[in-house]
């Protein structure tokens, strides 16, 4: 029973949703009820003017008042009506009393099988007004037009008749009743078989015993309801079911095109610059999709400079500071420092740590010259890679033993490879994933305090070799997990270990995912992070 209740609720909620989210879906509403409110526009016309032709005295008929005196009416037009002009028009003077005998009688029988209605008089005329026949000669004489007749309300109701006669709204009947005295007109005109107006039928009713009235409210009622019903059915249905397709229609297109300006835009967003959106039309659209392609351009052109400034300044800056590393590594050497094998010794005056510290601003700025360079090739799409079998056991021992002596030497860390011996080999570029494991490893120790471990791990599993980097440093919080391999992302820095870029992980994403690999970050605060890297095994039929 509940779903009974909530079913209608969540449509509703459904549809609010889809017209906050979907620009097809307003425009499709906003078409609907444009089309609704012209409806009722039309109706509340459409209804003025029957209240107005009501007020005015005379009105088509569209329900069934006295429906008697109607059929009554429509009964002598088409029976004693071509006989009374016919024989007006030959003077067939004997033929014309028949037709009033007739007349007399139908008005003296208009009330069997109903209640006395008072009394009622039948007059039919000529085309031109002229009387030929009539129930009471007292009433309406014939040979005399219907101005004669002492009603006013009759002869403005059989005037108007005439006047409509040659009309198509003119072949129906007339009713009518005032605000004084309770009387009706049937007018109806008669035809000739080949649809000639010929005259006219007359009918008047009048009761005084009812008192004044003026036309019942449920018939008016009635009235404009029909009236309504048949407007929706002639004109508001068929416009509806053709304004809805063809809303649906235009806001498809109109949806469409602002849909490949937004997939554009997101493409724009992940650094596809090369997206360029179709230009169709000179609307406002068009001119937006126009605007966007132009700034995509520029920005694309932007981005390039800064790409080739990007290589050009890091591969210019290399040479340099590989010249000041190995003058600072002699130096050292001569001062019996090993800078070469990571170990500095016992640094016991001034300017051998002075010495010391420039080495390692020196390792810090080559790192991050190397990694700018890696960076620009990577997004000119011009790095080189070049998968083959490699040891991947014998790269990530010897990322260990490389970085082991300065970790121990200046952060007192741990730096550890437990890899079994029988892992096979991947396929990988050797130099890449030379600077994976640097990178990791450095990343590890600069976040991993003094006195704490890191440890490189591998297993082979479904055709790939996953590798672990894990260290006891401080750990990542849960809500920056996906940003770790956003470029510049830093998360505080190593104490007394350099400044970092915030390329580095990011580097190692792309270089990871380059040679087909995945990679993924887990962590527990205040325990430590593991990083988890797979590559290919490498097989015969690849590499």
């Amino acid at each position: 029973m509940r779903r009974v209740f909530t079913a209608p609720w969540r449509a509703v909620r459904w549809f609010f949703r889809a017209y906050r989210r979907r620009l097809s879906v307003q425009l499709i509403v906003s078409h609907v009820l444009v089309v609704l409110l012209t409806a009722l526009v039309i109706e509340l016309a459409v209804a003025g003017v029957f209240l107005g032709a009501y007020n005015a005295g005379w009105l088509p008929l569209s329900t069934g008042i006295d429906s008697f005196a109607i059929n009554t009416t429509v009964m002598v037009a088409q029976t004693a009506g071509p006989d009374a002009v016919s024989a007006a028009a030959l003077g067939d003077t004997e033929r014309l009393n028949s037709v009033q005998q007739r007349l007399a009688l139908v008005a003296g029988q208009y009330d069997v099988g109903s209640p006395k209605r008072g009394e009622r008089r039948i007059a039919i005329t000529d085309a031109g007004g002229r009387i030929v026949a009539t129930s009471d000669p007292t009433w309406a004489p014939p040979g005399q037009t219907v101005d004669v007749i002492p009603n006013p309300l009759t002869v403005r109701i059989a005037r108007r008749g005439l006047e409509l006669a040659g009309a198509p709204s003119g072949h129906g009947n007339l009713w009518v009743t005032d605000g004084d005295e309770n009387e009706t007109v049937v007018v109806h005109p008669i035809l000739s078989v080949d649809d000639v107006f010929q005259g006219l039928v007359v009918l008047e009713r009048f009761d005084p015993s009812s008192g004044p009235t003026s036309l019942p409210a449920p018939t008016v009622a009635a009235g404009l309801v029909y009236i309504i019903v048949t407007t929706l059915a002639v004109l508001i249905a068929p416009a509806l079911v053709v304004a809805v397709p063809v809303g649906i229609l235009r806001a498809r297109r109109v949806s469409k095109r602002v849909s490949h300006l937004a997939e554009a835009a997101d493409a724009m967003a992940e650094g596809d610059l090369g997206r360029r959106v179709a230009v169709k039309g000179e609307d406002e659209i068009a001119r937006l999709a126009e605007r966007f392609n132009e700034m995509i351009a520029s920005v694309d052109r932007t981005d390039r400079a800064r790409k080739a400034f990007v290589a050009n300044v890091s591969h210019d800056l290399r040479t340099p500071v590989a010249i000041v590393r190995g003058h600072i590594e002699r130096l050292l050497a001569r001062r019996g420092a090993d800078p070469l094998s990571g170990s500095l010794g016992e640094l016991d005056d001034e300017e051998t740590r002075s010495l010391a510290v420039m080495h390692q601003e020196v390792l810090t700025l080559e790192r991050l010259i190397n990694d700018l360079f890696t960076l620009a090739r990577i997004e000119e799409a011009a790095l080189q890679i070049e998968p083959a079998p490699v040891a991947i056991e014998e790269v990530a021992r010897a990322a260990v033993e490389g970085i082991r002596p300065m970790a121990w030497d200046q952060r007192k860390v741990a730096v550890e490879a437990m890899l079994p011996p029988d892992l096979p080999p991947v396929l990988a570029d050797r130099t890449r994933l030379q600077q994976i494991f640097g990178n990791l490893l450095y990343n590890a120790l600069r976040h991993t305090p003094e006195g704490g471990l890191i440890v490189v791990g591998a297993e082979q599993r479904d055709g790939v070799v996953e590798v672990s980097v894990r260290d006891t440093g401080g750990g990542i919080p849960e809500e920056e997990l996906e940003a770790v391999f956003q470029r510049h992302y830093r998360l505080g820095d190593g104490a007394g270990f350099g400044e970092s870029s915030g390329l580095g992980l990011a580097i190692v994403k792309q270089l990871v995912e380059a040679q087909d690999g995945s990679i993924c970050v887990e962590s527990v605060p205040g325990e430590g992070t593991v990083f988890r890297f797979t590559l290919p095994v490498a097989t015969k039929g690849r590499g």
